[in-house]
């Protein structure tokens, strides 16, 4: 629902925008916005998606779409954002041409398309970062709301034999609390942004392991960034069989983000 809300806004917005002859790079923004959650959606869901739109104040309702359309209908978006952008000089120019190529290099990966993925990241430095931002009058951080707010998820300890325990990854800071008889644990700096006392589900006998990458509700969350650019180059030689070529090769990609990890 949220997804969809978000993409039908979108829509909206650039009918006002462009009604109020608002510069390109707004309107370009909302194209990135509802190429996002185009491609989300195609990822995460069942094929057969269908895509509404308000118009004059009411719902039109649209007809399902296949996985392959919806992300041909989020490619489409993308390059209308770029478009719009062709020749701009605004200063929100530049990090809006770097998310769009990395949306649009994501899209193509999605569809099979390597070769061209790879030149559309082509441009975009490693540290770029393109943020969701969060406030309290707006949304929370989801990994913040419901890890370490209302203890619904906890963080993965490698339990069930095919997980990943990141409680030992050095970029997943964590911590722990249980304020449950037999548990009595509060491993988590004084004064840190963790309101949960124990885990949602008390039935789990153990104490719940918090979060502490994104430290407060109000904390951003990459949605593009330049370490995507580089795993998508890295795809593109894997697919061409240069798996290991120097410097350009796959193993070559990994191996410059592992030593600046």
């Amino acid at each position: 629902r949220d997804a969809h809300r978000a993409r039908a806004s979108a829509h909206q917005a650039i009918v006002a925008l462009r009604e109020f002859e608002q510069p390109a790079w707004m309107i370009a923004q909302m194209y990135i916005v509802q190429a996002y959650i185009e491609n989300l959606l195609a990822e995460s869901m069942c094929s057969g998606i269908p895509f509404s739109t308000v118009v004059d104040g009411q719902t039109e309702f649209g007809a399902p779409l296949t996985t392959a359309e919806t992300y041909t209908r989020a490619l489409a978006h993308v390059d209308s954002a770029i478009t719009e952008l062709t020749g701009e000089t605004d200063a929100e120019v530049a990090s809006l041409l770097d998310a769009a190529a990395v949306l649009k290099g994501r899209i193509l990966v999605n569809q099979g398309d390597y070769a061209d993925a790879a030149t559309a990241v082509a441009g975009v430095d490693v540290g770029f970062v393109w943020e969701n931002e969060h406030s309290q009058t707006t949304n929370l951080n989801g990994n913040w709301l419901f890890n370490s707010s209302i203890g619904r998820y906890s963080v993965g300890t490698g339990e069930g034999t095919n997980g990943l325990d990141f409680t030992s990854d050095p970029r997943v800071p964590t911590c722990q609390k249980d304020n449950r008889a037999g548990f009595g644990v509060n491993t988590c700096p004084e004064g840190a942004d963790v309101p949960v006392t124990r885990p949602f589900d008390t039935s789990v006998p153990q104490a719940l392991v918090v979060q502490l990458k994104y430290a407060d509700r109000e904390a951003p969350m990459a949605m593009m960034d330049g370490i995507e650019a580089k795993l998508i180059e890295a795809e593109a030689a894997l697919d061409a069989g240069a798996y290991a070529t120097p410097l350009t090769g796959t193993l070559a990609i990994l191996n410059d983000l592992r030593a600046d990890a």
